[in-house]
């Protein structure tokens, strides 16, 4: 949780995924805590856990969705992004799950979702 809260800390899940599917390291080389081995390894381990994800607008933002979903409400949707972030950081689903669950709160982004969630499990 200690590297996942650092990089969400210092990138959006947006600017997170743009770096993995483009093997940008010098972007995660710029979060602190994160030198050239360790961006390699997140290239490496999160490659193909999000090779199916695109950007699509939403509420006017880019928010990044797994393309088999539906459209939700905005709450859900973030609620969703949140978990589905927390999985392909490594998370289990279960566990993902009931760590947003537990910091839901209306109006939050998926990006504050996440750090509450990833704060509440360190």
């Amino acid at each position: 949780p200690k590297l996942a809260l650092a990089l969400m800390s210092g990138l959006s899940v947006d600017e997170l995924i743009q770096c993995v599917q483009a093997e940008d390291t010098s972007r995660l080389m710029k979060v602190p805590g994160v030198g050239k081995k360790t961006a390699d390894r997140l290239l490496v381990e999160l490659k193909d856990r999000f090779k199916n994800w695109e950007s699509t607008p939403l509420g006017g933002q880019t928010s990044m969705e797994p393309a088999a979903l539906s459209a939700v409400t905005n709450a859900q949707s973030a609620e969703s992004d949140a978990v589905s972030a927390l999985i392909g950081l490594g998370f289990k689903p279960a566990q993902a799950s009931r760590a947003v669950s537990s910091v839901f709160a209306e109006g939050l982004s998926s990006e504050d979702l996440i750090r509450c969630a990833l704060k509440g499990m360190a």
